[in-house]
């Protein structure tokens, strides 16, 4: 590393075609990724509610069972 501003930029490099095709697949991945998650946000959050709702009525199931209720019974 020198303090030459011209040798600065030659490390630096032009932007080159392997450069942007290297940025329109990234913005083509970007854009894919949008689009699936997109597409996942009803079952993403069906997860969420289904999750949020076992750790909620974890909790009575586990006290329906120390009175000796069957778990199978005590989640139904």
């Amino acid at each position: 590393m020198t303090n030459n501003p011209q040798q600065q930029h030659d490390e630096i490099g032009p932007f080159t075609y392997r450069d942007a095709r290297r940025l329109l697949v990234l913005i083509v991945l970007l854009i894919a990724a949008w689009i699936l998650l997109r597409s996942l946000v009803p079952v993403l959050l069906l997860f969420g509610i289904v999750i949020l709702l076992a750790m909620v009525l974890n909790p009575v199931v586990v006290w329906l069972e120390r009175r000796r209720i069957p778990r199978p019974v005590s989640v139904a």
